[in-house]
């Protein structure tokens, strides 16, 4: 991952609006990164299918900051009227890791902590990893396979591809996400 701070998770409330929501955040990291390079941001690593926490995100994910678990803070977000959220996410301890795969498995556990703590059940909430167009066939098979051992029934069965799309006229790079089932 890049040293900027943090990353992105997208969270939609039904898998059916999941297509919406990935062009939604196509177009609004484009408009970033119209405005030059640097603004593009940090990476989109995940999309996190859930009804409730679609409607209102926790302004931090995680327990106290005395236990060993990992702690995120979503420092920005954009919505749509609870259909999906778009969010920036920084995280608050060194347990979150720096390796993307590590990085996702303790987001995860920290949205499943989340949702329990929520009357609704949270037998629909499932994770959708986005890796880069550049990651190796290897290193996204790895972290699949990681991920749905640590979170079984969990991870949906499609994966995200995010590439970088040079604009011309210096319009700079715009990301364009791609659904592989």
């Amino acid at each position: 991952m890049s040293s900027e701070r943090g990353f992105r998770l997208l969270i939609v409330g039904r898998h059916a609006d999941l297509g919406l929501a990935l062009s939604a955040a196509s177009a609004l990291l484009g408009d970033r990164g119209a405005k030059g390079p640097s603004a593009i941001g940090p990476p989109l690593i995940g999309v996190w299918l859930d009804p409730v926490l679609a409607q209102q995100p926790p302004a931090t994910l995680g327990r106290a900051p005395t236990t060993q678990e990992a702690r995120f803070e979503i420092y920005e977000s954009v919505s749509m009227e609870g259909i999906w959220t778009l969010c920036a996410v920084s995280p608050l301890s060194a347990s979150a890791g720096s390796d993307c795969c590590v990085l996702r498995e303790r987001l995860i556990a920290s949205l499943m902590r989340e949702r329990a703590t929520y009357a609704q059940p949270a037998a629909a909430a499932m994770f959708a990893p986005v890796f880069d167009e550049h990651a190796s066939l290897r290193e996204l098979n790895a972290c699949m396979r990681r991920l749905r051992c640590v979170f079984p029934g969990r991870i949906l069965d499609e994966i995200i591809l995010c590439d970088d799309v040079h604009a011309d006229a210096g319009e700079g790079r715009r990301r364009h996400f791609d659904r592989v089932d």
